[in-house]
């Protein structure tokens, strides 16, 4: 899932939307028959400590998912602080995909 400023945002206003939004991803990508799923979250309502919460949530909802997300390259300390936040994330997540 990629794009979606507004959606992922609104998925960190509470623990309970956050897994609510897992819970929805988890099932959308299983109904549909998939292994795992990518979160990309791009544009300019980014916030890397949101998406390592979505992240955690994912790993809790799937255990057996294949988890990864995209990152950017930091360009200044605002990105460098965003990606510093994703950090938290950590064991959620099979893989970082750096996009150049």
């Amino acid at each position: 899932m990629g794009g979606a400023d507004a959606v992922f945002v609104d998925a960190c206003d509470s623990p309970a939307n956050t897994t609510a939004m897992a819970q929805m991803i988890v099932s959308t990508c299983q109904d549909i028959g998939l292994d795992g799923v990518d979160l990309d979250w791009e544009g300019a309502r980014y916030d890397g400590a949101c998406a390592a919460t979505l992240l955690q949530a994912l790993r809790r909802e799937w255990p057996d998912g294949i988890i990864t997300t995209a990152v950017g390259p930091a360009y200044g300390p605002a990105e460098a602080d965003q990606m510093n936040a994703l950090g938290a994330a950590g064991d959620a997540v099979d893989a970082v995909m750096l996009m150049s």
